[in-house]
This record gives structure tokens, sequence and C-alpha cells, in this order.
């Protein structure tokens, strides 16, 4: 479940854009909303929501004063920039805050706030996709690493959902520095077939 923060001081727009987001996205989002940067600050800091979507021109803070303060809580979220203005400068300004989306809201119907935020959770998931497998890497290795001398039985599809992807050369090997400075070489065949091991030759002062 996502959560998305909606930002614009203007009652109706806000009402409407969490209204067509939980139509079309109401088993995969949770909807908030702010009337300014200042109430949008409160609720991130609580929540630490996945999508802003964020007027620029509000009271109290606007949306640039905002997603500067919300980079420093959070970097992996997505940013959308909701204005009236279309000029450059606005723009600019919220490329550097690394926005993912800009609208224009006379541009903006249903069906573009349904395309932008379906982007934002392509971006999201993707992004978590990659951090579980990294996660799956580290935690392999690691188990690799933590055994003794010999052999280290494993196979190709425990090796891919580690995410690791195995070298067409007729050999891979590399060096992994263990406790005490005595470095362990692993030898890999590029040739797996279902008795396929990776092989933990003895360590060497």
């Amino acid at each position: 479940m996502y959560h998305i923060l909606v930002v614009d001081d203007d009652p109706p727009i806000r009402e409407w854009m969490k209204l067509c987001i939980l139509r079309n996205f109401a088993q995969k989002v949770q909807v908030d909303c702010a009337a300014n940067g200042a109430e949008a600050l409160r609720l991130f800091e609580a929540q630490r929501h996945d999508i802003v979507i964020t007027d620029i021109v509000m009271p109290s803070m606007d949306g640039l004063d905002l997603l500067a303060r919300l980079q420093k809580l959070r970097q992996d979220y997505c940013s959308v920039m909701l204005s009236s203005h279309s000029k450059f400068e606005y723009v600019r300004t919220a490329m550097k805050l690394n926005s993912s989306e800009y609208i224009l809201k006379q541009e903006m119907d249903e069906t573009h706030l349904v395309e932008v935020v379906n982007r934002c959770l392509a971006r999201l998931d993707a992004r978590s996709r990659q951090s579980a497998s990294l996660l799956n890497r580290d935690s392999f290795l690691a188990l690799l690493t933590s055994q003794g001398d010999g052999a280290a039985q494993t196979s190709p599809q425990a090796l891919a959902e580690a995410g690791i992807t195995l070298s067409e050369a007729p050999v891979l090997s590399f060096v992994i520095f263990r406790k005490y400075h005595r470095p362990a070489r692993f030898v890999m065949p590029s040739t797996a077939g279902e008795n396929f091991s990776l092989y933990n030759v003895n360590s060497y002062a």
C-alpha cells in the first residue's frame, strides 16, 4: 500500500484529485490532503508519503519550499508539481528539486492525473524490486563468506534469486577478503547444470 499526499489550497481541486486517485487506485493507495505547505510538512513528517502532488503557489509555504524541506526527510519519494504557471523558472526549480512530473492545471483531467500516478507507482515498484534484489544478494554473499574452508554449495536458481548473473566467460573467479586479511577465493564454472556448485577454494595467507 502506497501513501499519497495531495497539497493544494483550493478545496475543490484538492478533493477532486483525491476522488480521482481513489477511484482508480483504491486497492493500492491511501490518500491524505493538506491545504498548504506547512500542513503538508507536518503530515509528511508523520507518514513519510511515497508520492506528493503539490501546487506551487500557496499560503504559509509554497510548493517549491515544501519540496526542498521534504528532500531532507526522504529522498526516494516521487513528487509531482501542479501549477497554473508555465514559466521556465518554475519548471527549472522543480527539476532541481528532483520533481518527477510537472503538470499545468489547465491541461489536467482525470486521464492525465491517472497516467502521472501510474508512472510514479511504476517507479516506486521498480525501486522496491531493486532494493529487494540488493538485499538478497548481500545476504547471499554474507552467507558464503561466513562459511569455513571447503565447498560452499549453491545452485543457479539461488544465484538468480539473489540477483547474481552468471558470466558467459569460461571461468568466473573473484576474491572476497575475510577476517584477519585472509582472502577466500571462489571459482565459478560458466556451465551451470543441475549439479552446479560454487567452490570455496582453500584460504591462503
